[in-house]
């Protein structure tokens, strides 16, 4: 059996964007040189780590990286500067408005 994927980008900025496949109902979180590929609950879980800085620790490399961000996997880390992750916490609230108000209007109907 064949899986379709009826992907949509629901926000594109320069440095990145986030969509949806509406088939598996997984989110694409594609910034810069990485992609991120979560569930709803994950995706809010990462937003929030990132605007508490809960996963967050200072870290500064001499290419101007301010922060690491754990990741499940075992020696591999994201790293980022503060206005990468303003950047980044920026366009992620944003796409939580989109989020509702796609919900809101499936609720309509």
């Amino acid at each position: 059996m064949a899986h379709h994927h009826q992907f949509k980008t629901l926000i594109e900025k320069p440095y990145g964007y986030v969509g949806v496949c509406e088939t598996c109902k997984i989110y694409n979180i594609g910034y810069k040189n990485f992609l991120l590929c979560l569930n709803e609950y994950e995706f809010e879980w990462f937003r929030n780590n990132l605007i508490n800085g809960t996963m967050l620790t200072p870290f500064y490399t001499s290419h101007g990286k301010e922060f690491l961000h754990r990741t499940p996997m075992s020696n591999f880390y994201l790293t980022f500067s503060s206005d990468e992750v303003e950047e980044l916490v920026a366009m992620l609230n944003e796409i939580v408005i989109v989020i509702e108000a796609r919900k809101s209007l499936k609720n309509v109907n």
